[in-house]
C-alpha cells in the first residue's frame, strides 16, 4: 500500500535555502551551548581516560553526535547556498 502522500520538491529555491538557514541558525546556536567542543570531545575519549562503562564517557559520545549534527546541517547550508548561487 502506497503513501497517499505525493513526494514533491522544494516549493522554491528561496524557501528551500530560508529553511536551511533556520537549521542553520539553531545547529549554530546549540553548539554555542556546550562547553566543549568536538574536538575536546574526540581527544577525552582518545585518551582513554573515562572509565569505559561509565556515565561520563557514554555522555560524551551522545553529546559529540548531537554536535555532529549540528555541524551536518551547518554544513548542508553552506553546500546550499553556495550551489544556489551557482545556478544564478
Amino acid at each position: 500500500m502506497g503513501s497517499r502522500f505525493k513526494r514533491r520538491g522544494p516549493i522554491s529555491t528561496s524557501n528551500e535555502l530560508a529553511v536551511f538557514k533556520k537549521l542553520a541558525e539553531a545547529a549554530t546556536a546549540q553548539l554555542q551551548k556546550y562547553p566543549t567542543s568536538i574536538e575536546d570531545d574526540d581527544e577525552l575519549l582518545r585518551e582513554g581516560r573515562l572509565d569505559p562503562f561509565s556515565n561520563r564517557r557514554h555522555a560524551v559520545i551522545i553529546i559529540r553526535g548531537e554536535k555532529e549534527m549540528c555541524h551536518f546541517f551547518i554544513q548542508l547550508y553552506e553546500v546550499r547556498i553556495n550551489s544556489a548561487s551557482m545556478q544564478d
